[in-house]
């Protein structure tokens, strides 16, 4: 059961993923929502089960760079960068736990958020 910040995360991402035009399915799981581009790969997905210890209350991120690269043309280590900048300054670490081994980001609450998606628009 998702915690007060989580659902308003949900909402964050919702948000979003409206601001990039994409769409949103939910993970088999259910812990999860996927958001993808018109060629369905997915750009991001917003975790609020199966988190790392320290992240249980808050939300974690899977970025999908690649997926940005084709989409956005914006080069991979790029992505990358500004996701361990994210961590660096306001974020926090979460381990990849999908065979992609996408970056991944722990998000706290509804500032973090925000800095997060601002961050998204290069």
């Amino acid at each position: 059961m998702k915690n007060q910040f989580q659902t308003r995360a949900f909402g964050f991402a919702r948000e979003l993923a409206e601001k990039l035009n994409l769409e949103g399915s939910p993970l088999e799981s259910g812990n999860g929502i996927e958001y993808k581009n018109y060629l369905n790969h997915t750009i991001f997905t917003i975790y609020s089960g199966n988190l790392d210890g320290a992240n249980k209350n808050g939300v974690e991120l899977a970025i999908g760079d690649f997926n940005i690269f084709e989409e956005y043309s914006i080069p991979q280590a790029r992505t990358i960068d500004w996701i361990d900048n994210c961590v660096k300054e306001f974020a926090h670490p979460a381990k990849s736990k999908s065979p992609q081994k996408w970056k991944r980001l722990a998000i706290y609450n509804e500032k973090e958020f925000r800095k997060f998606s601002d961050g998204f628009y290069w």
